[in-house]
């Protein structure tokens, strides 16, 4: 498998994140793509719906400021924070295990 093709994380789960060589992003709740700039606002990738901000965010493995988002977009989906916290660990430990993002963004 090419490292440009996603690997899901915590499929199921409220939220879902992908994984490929360059980060890890969570996934738009309409078409499970990824958020994209658009021209005043973030949408999906796949059908331009406004998604929230968050939605457009890419993070590394070790950048614990992007693990930090996630739980936050757990939180305003509704999951519980124990469950949130779960979550993150069980993403976290799939994405470590994937080989994958482990270079911060901006350095090659």
């Amino acid at each position: 498998m090419s490292g440009h093709e996603p690997i899901i994380l915590n499929p199921g789960a409220p939220v879902t994140l992908a994984i490929v060589d360059y980060g890890i992003y969570p996934l738009t709740p309409c078409c499970q793509a990824s958020g994209k700039g658009l021209e005043d606002c973030i949408g999906c990738r796949a059908c331009y719906r406004e998604v929230e901000v968050y939605y457009g965010d890419v993070w590394s493995l070790g950048d614990e400021r992007g693990w930090d988002t996630y739980e936050w977009i757990l939180l305003d989906e509704g999951v519980e924070r124990g469950e949130a916290r779960r979550l993150v660990a069980s993403a976290r430990e799939q994405a470590a295990a994937t080989g994958r993002a482990t270079t911060p963004l901006g350095v090659r």
